[in-house]
């Protein structure tokens, strides 16, 4: 596989990524079956993939699923807050207030891991907090936009800690091995309530948009991510990874006729210029610590 291949695959995996929130907007079903339908598939489809590739049925073991049991908890969390509040805001809103979550993951890394305060992070702070008013301007006097909002933030939030937690487990596992094993404990944490509340009904329809949400969107977009790193530097990866919103929302500009203000679209400009500052900074951190 030559470098464009693997730059193709990778942009092709951060737009599926991207996509992702189209279904919170498109299905009429709670976030916690979203959720639910998508790591249950998401772990088959990723389940698949490597057993086919390795030639051999990938298996769980028990003292690997108890480690990753705080990272798969923190998943749930993620994505509940994540269409969450794309169901009450927008996607683009939702992606855009997603994309905070470098400026939680460089707070985090100062509070539990000693890391510096520098001038690149104050400023990235005050940018992030700029997009946030410019996209919540109009709308501080709603309840139901501001309770939107938060979900949005803690799904940002959420992500930096998932971050946090993954920073430790690649130094033990492999990225298929993190991914296979946050899904299933995130299936069986979720498994008691869904048997014990109310099951929505289900038309065909939902149920073949809830499997390409698993299979395609998540299964698929982790596998093609995983592969794009054999020739694609995690420098750039991350890079790139930071266009997620930006795919996502012009996809439901053209799909869902979404309205995006002025106001919003400058917000999320900047949140995801201070995503790339600090991205591009934590990135040559790596390499140099590597060195």
């Amino acid at each position: 596989m030559s470098s464009k291949t693997a730059l193709l695959l990778l942009h092709i995996s951060v737009f599926l990524f991207g996509s992702a929130g189209l279904f919170a907007a498109i299905l009429p079903i709670s976030s916690l079956y979203l959720v639910f339908s998508r790591v249950s598939f998401g772990l088959i489809g990723l389940w698949s993939y490597q057993s086919i590739r390795d030639k051999k049925v990938y298996s769980f073991k028990r003292n690997e699923i108890m480690a990753f049991i705080p990272s798969g908890l923190v998943l749930v969390f993620h994505w509940y807050f994540f269409f969450q509040s794309i169901k009450v805001l927008s996607v683009s809103t939702g992606l855009f207030l997603y994309a905070t979550f470098p400026v939680f993951s460089a707070l985090l890394e100062f509070i539990f891991f000693k890391e510096k305060i520098n001038r690149l992070f104050l400023i990235t702070f005050a940018i992030t907090i700029s997009g946030l008013v410019l996209i919540n301007f109009n709308n501080f006097s709603s309840n139901h936009h501001t309770i939107g909002f938060v979900w949005g933030i803690l799904s940002g939030f959420s992500f930096a800690v998932l971050s946090l937690l993954n920073r430790q487990l690649v130094q033990r596992y492999s990225s298929p091995i993190i991914a296979m094993n946050q899904f299933l404990i995130s299936v069986l944490m979720m498994l008691p309530l869904v048997i014990i509340l109310p099951f929505p009904v289900l038309t065909f329809r939902s149920i073949f948009l809830l499997m390409i949400l698993g299979l395609i969107f998540t299964g698929l977009s982790h596998s093609l991510f995983i592969v794009s790193l054999k020739k694609i530097t995690v420098k750039t990866a991350s890079i790139i990874s930071c266009l997620e919103p930006i795919y996502g929302s012009i996809l439901a500009i053209i799909l869902l006729k979404e309205q995006v203000t002025i106001n919003k679209t400058l917000g999320g400009l900047l949140i995801i210029s201070s995503a790339f500052m600090i991205t591009i900074h934590n990135s040559r951190n790596q390499v140099l610590k590597t060195k």
